[in-house]
């Protein structure tokens, strides 16, 4: 179960989000509570996992490190190419702000 130091299972979230259902571990009263307010940020949306609403959630690794990897090459080969057709100081960290932004807005 969740302390101050440990992560919620994500999978124990949608389980409980879903049916109710809560963690097997979970006996005591006071574990119950803990759960539940780790998970009050957490919904079901169009039958995904969502974080805060907006962020869906990822379970499998192979699936985050190919977001990862798509992003970073987006944004690398979005840099180079503005930078060759446009000039202005600070032109790199302006458009990694910018898309940056864009991004989290895409996927949150």
């Amino acid at each position: 179960m969740s302390t101050s130091n440990k992560h919620v299972n994500l999978q124990d979230v949608e389980k409980y989000i879903r049916n109710g259902q809560y963690p097997t571990n979970i006996k005591k009263k006071g574990a119950k509570s803990n759960f539940r307010k780790s998970c009050k940020h957490f919904s079901i949306v169009h039958g995904h996992l969502t974080f805060k609403g907006t962020r869906k959630v990822i379970f499998e690794n192979e699936r985050k490190q190919a977001i990862i990897h798509d992003v970073h090459e987006g944004i690398n080969e979005t840099v180079l190419h503005c930078e060759t057709v446009f000039f202005f100081f600070r032109s790199f960290l302006t458009l990694l702000h910018v898309l940056k932004y864009f991004l989290f807005r895409l996927f949150c």
